[in-house]
C-alpha cells in the first residue's frame, strides 16, 4: 500500500524536526506518542477562569463550607490576576507558577507561599481528574520550608497558674 510513504515523503520535514528535537532528550518518537496519549486531556481545555468556576461549583455540590470557598477563591483569584482570565490551562507551566509564588508573592511568608501552592496544585489535581490536564504543573516545584520553631513549654508552676485561672 502505496499510502503511507506517500504520507512519510510528504511529512519528511516536520518528521526530521521533531527527530532532531527529541536527539539531545533521547527518546524516542513512539515514546513521545506513548506519553501524549497517556496524557493528553480528553475534555478539552478550560480557560484558567473556567476550571476554577468549575471547581468551586464542584466543591459547593459536594457540601464544602461558604469557608472553603472564599479560601480558595482568595488563593485563586490572584493566581488568575497574575497568569490571565483567558489563559487556557494546558498552556500554564511550572516556570510561571514559580515565577508567580517566589517572585510576585516574594513579599509573603513562607507559610503563605506553601499555602498558594497547595491551593494551585488543589485546582490542578481537579483538572486531571476531571480528564481537562494531563499533568500538575506545581507537582515538581520545590515547596518552601517552614523553619522549625521550638514549641513554649510551661513550667509546672505556669501550668497550675493557667488551671487556677481557668477555674477562676
Amino acid at each position: 500500500d502505496p499510502r503511507p510513504t506517500a504520507e512519510l515523503f510528504d511529512r519528511k520535514a516536520e518528521l526530521l524536526y521533531a527527530l532532531e528535537q527529541l536527539r539531545p532528550l533521547r527518546v524516542t518518537l513512539p515514546e513521545v506518542v506513548a506519553f501524549y496519549v497517556r496524557h493528553h486531556p480528553n475534555k478539552g481545555n478550560p480557560t484558567l477562569t473556567e476550571l476554577v468556576e468549575s471547581f468551586i461549583a464542584e466543591k459547593k455540590r459536594i457540601g464544602r463550607s461558604d469557608h472553603y470557598e472564599k479560601s480558595m477563591r482568595y488563593y485563586l483569584n490572584g493566581f488568575i490576576g497574575h497568569i490571565g482570565h483567558e489563559v487556557r490551562i494546558a498552556d500554564i507551566t511550572r516556570e510561571q507558577i514559580t515565577r508567580y509564588v517566589y517572585e510576585t508573592n516574594a513579599a509573603m511568608g513562607v507559610v503563605t507561599k506553601k499555602s498558594i501552592l497547595t491551593h494551585i496544585s488543589v485546582l490542578f489535581n481537579y483538572a486531571i481528574k476531571e480528564e481537562m490536564l494531563g499533568l500538575n504543573p506545581v507537582k515538581k516545584i520545590t515547596r518552601p520550608t517552614i523553619p522549625f520553631k521550638k514549641p513554649h513549654i510551661l513550667s509546672p508552676d505556669d501550668f497550675g497558674k493557667l488551671l487556677h485561672r481557668c477555674l477562676d
